[in-house]
Formats: structure tokens, sequence, C-alpha cells
């Protein structure tokens, strides 16, 4: 058995009974592929769909289970507002946020600055309320301005530490990467074209300038999840970028000192009490959670939200690994309206009609024969086309 087959039979595990099927399809394929790296991208790739699968069925069955109706509680037209439910969980994390910060003792301005930045974040939005930004050519002309600010902010922004990320306006500092490229990251997973592919390269050259190693991870992860279920020219050339850049971020020194209620979150809620852990780790899976429930859609809408969550998901695990912001629930603004702004990017609306992009099955469908069908269900799969992966 080869290394790739045997991780996709791992991770098959977490699929619910019903597309155990599946698995042993995917398997089957992956180990029919004779370059150990086609064989290893292809079961890559099937891992994404299968956690996918394993995440939604969870959810659903917590809500069955709980009494309360899935279909009923997305929409009555088989379609739901998915722009205001991940809203809602923007505030509420902003809300867990507040909680950890005055369980914390953080001083009140503290509080006050995080509350007036959601507020600012919703402002902002407001005017798309009706309206998609993901539309060419705005979005292109969009991206080339965010990458645009963020490279001035590499060369002419506030300086600590010899570290450039910050821009003052009218004696608010604000974090214009954490502001602009969640945004970017998922408008791109859902309009490629040169003008949103040279966006992401500007703002990752201007990373490698601040340096920011957070946010050049995380512009690392959520490039790479999209060009993994989606796989073009301009995702390849984004990504080659931007992990290089991200090489740059490690060998460059980052010695800013961490600051409290900003730095080191995790550590501070464990040590504080349990409200403040609940509060922090509550908070943070409210954060991922429009990414889960938007991970059971359409193919098209599933790339956008994987983006959305693998760029605040790495956001997450940096602070978790160094010193650096847990997004929306330590102290600072620019997280919570960069999260809102993100959300913005994200389908207005989202079909609750299951698809399985994951594969192109032969003729269209799962295909057996009778003997194959006594021998266990041998399946003929083909991969999909680099346009579609699972």
């Amino acid at each position: 058995m080869t290394v790739a087959e045997r991780i996709i039979r791992v991770i098959c595990r977490l699929l619910p009974p019903g597309l155990r099927d599946w698995g042993e399809a995917m398997a089957q394929e992956t180990a029919s592929i004779p370059k150990p790296g086609a064989a290893m991208a292809f079961a890559l790739s099937c891992g994404v769909w299968v956690v996918r699968e394993a995440l939604g069925h969870a959810l659903l069955s917590g809500l069955t289970s709980a009494g309360v109706d899935p279909e009923d509680l997305m929409s009555r037209r088989t379609s739901w507002k998915y722009r205001e439910a991940a809203l809602l969980c923007a505030i509420a994390a902003t809300g867990l946020g507040l909680v950890f910060l005055a369980e914390a003792g953080a001083p009140a301005p503290y509080l006050i600055l995080n509350l007036t930045a959601l507020i600012a974040g919703l402002i902002i939005i407001l005017p798309f309320r009706r309206l998609d930004p993901v539309t060419t050519p705005f979005v292109g002309v969009l991206a080339i301005a965010v990458g645009l600010i963020l490279l001035l902010t590499g060369v002419f922004g506030a300086e600590t530490s010899d570290i450039r990320r910050w821009l003052s306006l009218g004696g608010v500092v604000v974090q214009p990467s954490l502001i602009g490229l969640p945004f970017l990251l998922v408008a791109f997973a859902r309009s490629r074209d040169r003008l949103t592919t040279a966006g992401l390269i500007l703002g990752a050259v201007a990373l490698a300038l601040q340096p920011d190693r957070a946010m050049a991870g995380a512009m690392v992860a959520g490039i790479g999840v999209s060009a993994l279920m989606k796989r073009d020219r301009m995702a390849l050339l984004a990504l080659s970028i931007a992990l290089a850049c991200f090489i740059v971020t490690t060998v460059r020194p980052d010695a800013l000192p961490p600051l409290s209620f900003v730095d080191g979150v995790f550590r501070t809620a464990s040590s504080t009490s349990l409200v403040a852990g609940l509060a922090v780790w509550v908070g943070v899976a409210v954060l991922l959670l429009p990414s889960i429930l938007g991970l059971r859609r359409s193919r098209d809408s599933a790339v956008a939200h994987a983006t959305f969550g693998a760029t605040w998901l790495a956001l997450i695990a940096a602070a978790f690994i160094g010193d650096y912001p847990i997004p929306a629930i330590a102290y600072g603004g620019s997280a919570i309206v960069g999260y809102v702004c993100s959300i913005l990017a994200l389908p207005a609306e989202v079909s609750l009609k299951e698809h399985h992009p994951a594969m192109i099955v032969s003729n269209s469908r799962m295909t057996t024969n009778d003997d194959a069908d006594r021998r266990g269900h041998r399946f003929e799969v083909k991969a999909a086309r680099p346009g579609n992966a699972c």
C-alpha cells in the first residue's frame, strides 16, 4: 500500500457510513496513479472533500439531535442569507472578545476600541448590502489598490523595532494587511484574473518588506487552499510568489515585543479564569463557523468558504504558536474590520443543493458491474480535471 493510499484510507474513516463507498473509490483511484507526486496531490485534494463532508455531517447531526430542522433553520426557499449569518458570527466573536478583555482586566478604552471597530466595519460594508463587490473590473481595481497600500505601508509606514506594518490615520493606528488582505484572498477565490493576481503579488511583496510572518503565512494558506480546490495558472503563480515571500519573512528578524491583551491571549485566558478561557475558545470556533457551514455548498461557493476559513485559521494558529493577536478576540480593531470586510467577499446567498465536486464519475455517475458489486463495490472513478478538485 502506497503512502498516498494509506493517507486517504485513514482520512476516509471520518466519513459518515453513507459515504464510505466514495471513500473506498477514492482510495482505489489513488492506488492506481503510478506517479507518487500525482497520487499524493490527488489524495490531499480528496482529503479536503472528506473533511468538508465530515464536518457538515457532524453539524447537521448535532442540529437534528437538538430537535432543529437544518432546512428550516437555513431558509424557507432552499437558500439562506449567508452574509447575514456570517456577520452574526462576527458580532458574536467580538462580543466574546470583550468578555475576555473584561475578565483579563483590560483598560476600558480597549473594549471601546474593539466595539468601535465592529461598528466601523458594519458601516463600511453597508453600501454593499444588496451588491456584490466581487465583480469585474471593480474587484480587480480594488485588488491593485489594496496591494499598493500594503506596499506603501511596508516602505513608509509607522516603524517599531524595524517593522513597518501600520499606518497612522488621524491618531488611530491601523494595520492595512489585516483589513484588506483577507477580503482580497476570498475575492481571488471567486474571481481570478490578471488584476486580482497582481494585487495579491503586490501584497505578498509588501508582507516580505514589512515583514509580517503571520499575514504571509495566512496568504499562503488562503491561496494554497484556493489553488488546491480550483487549480489554474493564476493561482499557481500567486501561490509560488506568496510562498517565496513567506520564506523571506521567516529569515528576517521579527523582534517586536509582546503586548498585553494583544499577544499571548491563549496563555493569558487560560491563566485568568474559566470564563475568559471559554470566551476565547468559543470565540475562535465562532470565527470559523461561517466557513464550516459553507463548505457543504456548491463547488464555486465552497472554494470561497474554504479560502475564508484557511485564512483566518492560519491567523489563529499564528496566535497560538507565537506572539500574534487572535483576530476579533484580542485587543486591536484592524482584525475586526478585516473579518467583517472579508465576509463581504463571500457569496451573498448560498444554495442548499448538494454537489460532489470532488470527483467526476464515469458517464457522470458512479458505475459498477455485478461481479464488482459482489466483490465489495469496486468503483470506476476518474480524477477530476484540474479545474475540479476534491
